[in-house]
């Protein structure tokens, strides 16, 4: 089940949004290959979320922040996660045919259901997942500068990117031979 509410107000040069997604799902899994084992999933993800939008002179920005709250419950195991993610983005024209922006993204990426999970799944008779029911948030840090060059007949980008990624979440891997 998804939901969303989201309200938005306008001023002179700027725009406030402010919202809360919810969604929530149960899973109720039996595997029969090996060791039969029944998987009880259930998560509620809560996001609530505000973003504040302008102009001031030829300058255009938006700064976001909100709060990720991610609860699951594994058969009897059960895991909270309450994270912040925020972003930031600016633009500037420099001439009629040439954009400078910036944009910058903290984000938590909350692990699955799926990856969440002890219990073996086949994808193919080559390939075997298991999950980590002790995984921790991934945390992502993007920073991008960009030049934008448009003409009638094309657009060209030059892109300077540094992204980080701590605590990557990779399910391991069993093949089957």
């Amino acid at each position: 089940l998804i939901s969303e509410l989201s309200y938005t107000k306008g001023f002179k040069k700027s725009t406030l949004n402010v919202g809360l997604q919810n969604t929530i799902s149960h899973t109720d899994n039996k595997y029969r290959e090996g060791n039969e084992k029944e998987d009880l999933l259930k998560q509620n993800n809560n996001y609530l979320y505000a973003s504040w939008g302008g102009k001031t002179g030829n300058l255009s920005w938006t700064v976001g922040t909100g709060i990720k709250a991610y609860f699951v419950e594994n058969n009897n195991d059960k895991r909270d996660f309450i994270r912040n993610q925020s972003s930031l983005s600016i633009s500037y024209p420099l001439s009629k045919k040439l954009n400078l922006s910036y944009q910058f993204q903290y984000r938590p990426i909350l692990p699955t259901l799926s990856q969440l999970s002890s219990a073996s799944q086949r994808y193919d008779s080559y390939l075997i997942m298991t999950g980590n029911p002790e995984l921790k948030t991934e945390q992502r840090l993007l920073n991008q500068l960009r030049l934008n060059l448009r003409d009638k007949h094309w657009i060209g980008y030059l892109t300077f990117s540094y992204n980080r990624i701590s605590v990557k979440i990779s399910p391991p891997l069993k093949f089957n031979t």
